[in-house]
């Protein structure tokens, strides 16, 4: 879901034609002990105006159209005012032939002020904040307009696509200004490419030959790992061999991994035709995966702050898949559903597509 980069504080504009000033703010994505390991750039603009104002710009006239619609509870308008091209209006006619009372007592809300803004390729993000006949705070709610030419409202930030769903993490909890700094040229990843309204993720990723002692030793704990399944695991002849197997896997990884639950889902990025899939794995199905690979070589370390990220390629007969390992300064590995927000955020943002193989094919 696209969350809050959007900074600063605007002041409510009440112009003739009023269109948003945007420019690139750049922030800390993912933080180092010095510096950023990642930072993220996007256009933004932190005004504010009412879209019942007199606006211009293409895609805040169809946020007032919408929110005109939503008031006199027009619900065939309103089906109509969302994207068929990115598949919203199909999403909203259904939610709607289920839930028909859903705007009906929006006319209770007399203005939408619009308090941040940014552009994202064909999509524009929009935080606003309903006001009700007195002018009091209703609510606020994040607003995603879709633009291919005309536009259209999208609910593709809460039914994602993996465009909007990169650009919901690379706008996510940003944690103060600033920029990666390296000697290195950091992996830069654009969706969508070439254009100028792209969001950006640049990416500080060390190779093997540049890490330091600890680091070195936090790949070295995972090689070890896989080796240890690799040689270790085999699965049971007869099914009631399974518990007995499945305590024998439990020890095997608790000597590697921190905090590990019983819901704990492990991913290998499968990289094929340009397509990554992420099947989801319990311990049992990825020890079995694991076990028939034939060596792991390091594809690059990033640097955090508590947790870094390793990203490693493990090989198997007639492919190399790829495992994103998260260490803590203990240099053990940490399931991704113990990670902190902020790491969290990262962590999925390192296994989305664009991102992952932007970083292999380095």
């Amino acid at each position: 879901m696209i969350k809050y980069l959007l900074l600063g504080f605007g002041i409510l504009v009440n112009t003739a034609a009023w269109s948003f000033p945007y420019e690139r703010v750049k922030s800390c994505f993912y933080a180092a002990e010095q510096g950023c390991s990642a930072d993220v750039s996007v256009l933004m603009s932190s005004q504010e105006v009412s879209v019942f104002s007199n606006v211009s710009e293409k895609p805040l006239l169809a946020l007032r159209e919408y929110y005109s619609a939503a008031q006199a509870n027009k619900l065939n308008d309103i089906i109509n005012l969302f994207s068929q091209a990115d598949g919203s209006r199909d999403i909203t006619r259904e939610d709607l032939g289920k839930n028909p009372m859903k705007y009906a007592r929006f006319f209770n809300i007399k203005d939408v002020v619009v308090m941040k803004s940014a552009q994202m390729g064909e999509y524009y993000s929009y935080l606003v904040r309903w006001l009700d006949k007195d002018g009091r705070e209703n609510a606020t709610w994040m607003e995603l307009v879709h633009c291919p030419d005309r536009c259209y409202m999208s609910v593709r930030s809460r039914h994602q696509i993996p465009e909007t769903h990169f650009y919901g993490l690379a706008t996510s909890f940003p944690r103060f200004a600033g920029e990666v700094t390296s000697a290195q040229h950091p992996a830069v990843i654009a969706v969508p490419e070439n254009k100028k309204n792209s969001v950006e993720v640049r990416i500080h990723m060390k190779k093997a030959g540049d890490l330091n002692a600890a680091q070195k030793a936090g790949y070295a704990h995972i090689a070890q790992f896989i080796q240890a399944v690799r040689k270790n695991y085999k699965a049971p002849e007869s099914s009631d061999k399974w518990p007995e197997k499945i305590k024998e896997t439990q020890a095997m990884f608790h000597e590697y991994w921190d905090d590990l639950g019983d819901r704990t889902a492990f991913y290998l990025l499968e990289l094929s035709s340009g397509q990554v899939k992420a099947p989801i794995r319990n311990q049992i199905t990825y020890a079995d995966v694991l076990s028939r690979s034939v060596g792991e070589h390091l594809v690059g370390f990033i640097e955090g702050q508590k947790v870094s990220f390793a990203v490693v390629g493990v090989q198997f007969k007639d492919e190399t898949q790829y495992g994103i390992f998260a260490l803590n300064k203990s240099g053990r590995i940490v399931p991704r559903d113990k990670l902190e927000q902020d790491e969290s955020i990262f962590s999925e943002t390192l296994h989305h597509a664009a991102v992952i193989k932007k970083l292999v094919a380095r």
